[in-house]
């Protein structure tokens, strides 16, 4: 099993997210896949961040010119954020790659997200645990989240669909004028 968290580690919400993760969460799923693998993938990684690279189980790359193949290798993509803001792009990135997601509520705030449809929210260890172990085994809910979840990216938030609602936006403020 390959697991995946891209952002910018300098960012102190996706610092404190690894670290989470890699401390409370992982413990509860290596017991299970000897051969799990968390990579830790983005630019600036700070000590801590670091420190998590163990050779094996957790990876840590810093900066890389290209996150498809990581992307390409992963079972899944984690967001386990509790704190910060801002687009939340990895989320999109990660479906429209087709990569499934567990994340915690505040990492998919603000996404016309469901639950159980397009990702998987959890927001415990062991519930993060469960639902990534879950999406492991079950290979019709993996199949049933990758695909909605690339079918959300297509409809709402592809280039074309933003740029048609921009464009309608920008016309009617300027009619109101």
């Amino acid at each position: 099993m390959h697991l995946l968290f891209i952002g910018l580690m300098s960012y102190y919400p996706n610092e404190d997210a690894v670290l989470w993760f890699a401390r409370e969460v992982l413990p509860m799923i290596l017991p299970g896949y000897s051969d799990m693998e968390f990579m830790i993938v983005g630019a600036e990684p700070t000590a801590s961040v670091r420190g998590l690279d163990n050779g094996s189980s957790i990876r840590v790359t810093g900066a890389v010119e290209d996150v498809k193949p990581f992307y390409r290798r992963s079972t899944l993509m984690v967001v386990p954020l509790s704190i910060g803001g801002g687009s939340r792009l990895k989320i999109l990135e990660a479906l429209a790659a087709g990569t499934p997601v567990v994340s915690t509520a505040k990492g998919a705030e603000g996404l016309a997200v469901e639950d159980g449809r397009h990702l998987l929210i959890a927001e415990t260890p062991a519930k993060f645990a469960e639902a990534i172990i879950s999406l492991h085994k079950d290979n019709a809910l993996y199949e049933h989240l990758k695909k909605n979840g690339r079918k959300l990216v297509e409809e709402k938030y592809d280039w074309p669909v933003q740029a048609e609602i921009l464009e309608k936006t920008l016309l009617r403020l300027t009619t109101v004028s």
